[in-house]
């Protein structure tokens, strides 16, 4: 049977797309609105013709609802205080973890929120070969452990036995050269992590339209561990994890699809169409619409008309969009605070802190148990075998702080005019941010009509001024 480095585990084939999914959505930007990425999330619809379609992709704008969400839930585990208790052999690591002069305190941030966004995140603790026989030596030779993160669906197998991992396999893409007149070259490569060792193979082209694997390096792990530490946010089973964003994914990959239609419908009727009657071929073939033209017909019945839309379509999906946008802020505030009414019971009250203190103390716990054992691999590098730590997180969570956290994030979306003001009203009242008896549909009325007023007045002005009259009365 031909051995080959691209088989994954079978919870990655199931797992793996996810990953992806729930980390473009959160970063937004290129990762949804480049083509690509955006072919990926806008289908085609069965009759648009390609040009149409690539208009579309080209147009392309993600809203993203996602990241405060991450944001909120990531750094309400990692703002307060962490207490570490580690051995004095690898205290020096904590202002430089990764040999990039990045601190523990910023790292682990980093981590938590990329755990949080793809629902797991990895860290490697490495070390470099050396022969050092003391701490002494190793620090004279720079021989130090340091911390690797690795994105899940780049760990691609794994093999568990008895409730602990006995090896890992790893895709890494490396640069190989780099020279001023020839440019970079970069191979992708396999590194096995066992209990006692590592190995670093390729995967190269036979000639015979099949492949070959070779074995490139090899090395020493003498911490005794597959030294790959895994983060979740929700633990679904060993070395897979759920992202904070897995209820509300589908709701923001609609929201852009919804976002591309309308855009496309408004693009397409910016021009109303011109309809002709009654005109002749080689008459119609002279016309070009400009701001000078004009058009001439023998026949007494010829006319022309402007055919425009409704807007009966627009604001279908419009209304769709705000109530799908709705949706996604008030399953993220359920998250933080399962009832956002601020008329409650002092046992709600106490039943909503208990059910979001379960869910983020399970995030910081998480937390805490990676971070553990990330200090307890290196400290087995430098010799220390089973040694002490404990890594504390603040779980003492203020729902109402939180809630609010969140509530500004999507006051900043509004503020960015990527929601509108009716959407933003109702989610205010929704949340409990409005008094009871608040009537949305009566405060947009008013508004609505507050606009004509001063519309009407802005034009006096303008027009009065324009006729040097001076100053209006």
């Amino acid at each position: 049977m031909a051995k080959n480095l691209d088989n994954q585990h079978p919870a990655l084939d199931i797992q793996g797309p996810k990953y992806l999914i729930w980390n473009d959505l959160y970063q937004g930007g290129d990762n949804m609105e480049a083509r690509g990425k955006a072919k990926k999330y806008l289908p085609r619809h069965p009759y648009e013709t390609t040009k149409q379609y690539d208009i579309r992709l080209q147009r392309a704008t993600y809203r993203n609802h996602a990241a405060p969400i991450v944001q909120v839930f990531s750094s309400s585990v990692t703002e307060g205080t962490i207490d570490r208790t580690i051995p004095t052999q690898i205290e020096t690591l904590i202002d430089d973890v990764d040999r990039s002069n990045t601190p523990a305190d910023q790292y682990f941030n980093d981590v938590a929120t990329k755990a949080a966004a793809r629902g797991i995140q990895f860290v490697v603790v490495d070390s470099p070969q050396g022969e050092a026989q003391n701490l002494a030596e190793a620090q004279a030779q720079g021989i130090r452990p340091y911390f690797v993160q690795v994105e899940p669906w780049h760990v691609l197998d794994w093999h568990v036995e008895d409730g602990r991992l006995e090896w890992v396999k790893l895709y890494e893409y490396v640069e190989t050269s780099a020279d001023p007149f020839e440019g970079h070259q970069f191979q992708e490569q396999y590194r096995i992590w066992y209990r006692d060792r590592w190995e670093l193979w390729v995967q190269e082209d036979n000639g015979n339209g099949g492949t070959d694997i070779r074995q490139i390096d090899e090395g020493n792990n003498p911490t005794g561990r597959v030294p790959l530490v895994p983060f979740y946010f929700e633990r679904s089973q060993l070395m897979v994890g759920t992202s904070a964003l897995d209820d509300v994914s589908s709701l923001c990959k609609r929201v852009f699809m919804r976002d591309s239609e309308l855009d496309k419908n408004l693009f397409d009727s910016a021009v109303e169409i011109a309809c002709f009657y009654g005109f002749e071929e080689d008459e119609l073939d002279q016309f070009i619409r400009a701001s000078t033209n004009g058009l001439r017909s023998s026949s007494a019945d010829s006319k022309v008309e402007y055919a425009a839309p409704t807007g009966r379509v627009w604001d279908a999906l419009t209304k769709a969009i705000n109530e799908d946008e709705e949706r996604i802020r008030e399953i993220a505030l359920r998250m933080v605070r399962p009832d956002s009414k601020q008329v409650e019971s002092a046992e709600s009250k106490r039943e909503d802190r208990k059910q979001l203190n379960s869910q983020l103390e399970r995030f910081a716990r998480n937390c805490e148990a990676g971070e553990e054992q990330c200090w307890k691999l290196a400290a087995a590098w430098m010799g220390v075998r089973d040694a002490e730590v404990e890594v504390v997180y603040d779980k003492d969570f203020n729902e109402t702080k939180i809630s609010d956290q969140l509530m500004r994030a999507f006051v900043d979306i509004r503020r960015n005019r990527d929601l509108s003001r009716e959407t933003f009203l109702r989610m205010l009242h929704q949340w409990g941010w409005l008094p009871e008896d608040f009537d949305v549909d009566a405060e947009i009325e008013r508004l609505e009509s507050e606009n004509r007023t001063v519309g009407r007045l802005g034009g006096s002005l303008l027009t009065t001024r324009e006729a040097g009259t001076g100053e209006p009365s």
